[in-house]
Formats: structure tokens, C-alpha cells, sequence
């Protein structure tokens, strides 16, 4: 994150210009659901948000710290553990949803089942680790808006755990490895 951070503050990319542009309307920053939303196009909405909550982190943690950010090793801590999240995150729903166009949405179930329960449990930590980092610099109002958007932006659809997480035990018993 260092490195980014670095990168960023030189030049080589904008990362600040987007953050900037969402923490001016932080209010409005979640997506919306769209109705005739696909399977697919629900979970790159819940990663997108989740993108932006990571942005408005930076954003707001650069403006407190300034250059001192980088020996914020908690926060840093917060932001690696939220990125890691995003990363499995867009990396199995994109493996998802490849598998579903070679082998049709009947065969690729159970693997839906991994991506909700993994998106909802990321979610979770998602939302925990924006706390976390938020309440450790932010105070008074900023840290109450910055506190609703990390809610609004780790909101996802309820998903039966118990369920999914059973039948993905279910064909690990079955077949006897545990391999995907």
C-alpha cells in the first residue's frame, strides 16, 4: 500500500482524483441495485462498492496523516487485510462466472454457492476493517460519514450460509479430496 501510496502522490497513476471525486459525494457513493440485475452483475456491483470504500479509506487517511500515512501500521494493516478481501473476491467471482459460459449455470452451482458465501463473509470483515481503521483517525462528523458509507458499501443480499456452506461440505465428502 506504501508503494501505491507513493506511486500515486509521483504521478504514475490517479488514485487520488477518484478517491477525491467519492469522498465529495460520499453520501451517495453506494450503488444502487438495478432491477433485472443479473447473478453477475449483483456481485461486481457488492466489488465495486467494496473498491470504494477502500478508495475513501485512502482518501481520508492520506488527508489526516499526510505523509506520516505510511507509519500508520494498523490502518495500513486494515486497508491490506480490505484489499485482500476485494482481490479473492473479484478474482473467484471472474473465475465464476468464466466457468458458468464453458459449462452452463447447472454445473457451476456449487460454485455460485462458494462465491455467495465467500462475497458475504468478505462483506463482513470488509465492514470491520473500514471501521477499524476509520474510528482509529477519523473523529466527529467525518468519522460518522465515513462510518454510514462503510455500512452502505458492505451491504450485500442475505445468502443461507448454513446451506450453501453444507452442500460444498456435502461434495467434499462425496468425492473424498477436497479440490475444486
Amino acid at each position: 500500500i506504501d508503494t501505491t501510496l507513493k506511486r500515486a502522490m509521483k504521478g504514475d497513476f490517479d488514485l487520488f482524483g477518484e478517491a477525491e471525486k467519492l469522498y465529495t459525494q460520499i453520501g451517495t457513493v453506494a450503488e444502487p441495485a438495478r432491477s433485472g440485475e443479473t447473478y453477475f452483475e449483483e456481485k461486481k456491483r457488492y466489488l465495486k462498492n467494496f473498491k470504494k470504500i477502500a478508495l475513501l479509506i485512502i482518501h481520508a487517511a492520506t488527508r489526516h496523516f499526510e505523509k506520516k500515512f505510511a507509519q500508520e501500521q494498523e490502518i495500513m494493516n486494515n486497508l491490506a487485510n480490505i484489499l485482500m478481501d476485494i482481490y479473492v473476491a473479484e478474482s473467484t467471482c471472474l473465475r465464476v462466472e468464466k466457468l458458468e459460459t464453458l459449462k452452463g449455470s447447472e454445473a457451476i452451482a456449487l460454485y455460485r454457492d462458494i462465491l455467495d458465501v465467500f462475497v458475504n463473509d468478505a462483506a463482513a470483515r470488509i465492514k470491520k476493517e473500514a471501521l477499524d481503521a476509520i474510528w482509529s483517525f477519523a473523529t466527529g462528523e467525518q468519522a460518522e460519514k465515513l462510518s454510514q458509507a462503510a455500512l452502505q458499501l458492505t451491504e450485500v443480499a442475505g445468502v443461507n450460509v448454513k446451506e450453501a456452506r453444507r452442500r460444498i461440505a456435502d461434495k467434499l465428502i462425496a468425492e473424498n479430496q477436497y479440490k475444486f
